[in-house]
């Protein structure tokens, strides 16, 4: 089977298995990219992946304190 492309905000949700109100604050930051077709929001799956990185990158270069290094 075919991955999906992109996601609903729900769908996405449910992936990153964290609820919609934190990812609507991620969204909103523009911390995960997100388009419109039509009515619909949709997360593609490039930038949940890039989204997921970014954080993975981050944990690496904050010190225990939650301070950059």
């Amino acid at each position: 089977m075919t991955p999906k492309l992109s996601y609903s905000l729900t769908e996405t949700a449910e992936l990153l298995s964290i609820g919609k109100s934190h990812l609507k604050k991620f969204t909103d930051s523009g911390e995960l990219r997100s388009f419109k077709i039509g009515n619909r929001r949709l997360i593609s799956r490039d930038a949940i992946e890039e989204f997921l990185h970014s954080l993975e990158q981050s944990e690496y270069t904050e010190t225990p304190t939650g301070e950059a290094s």
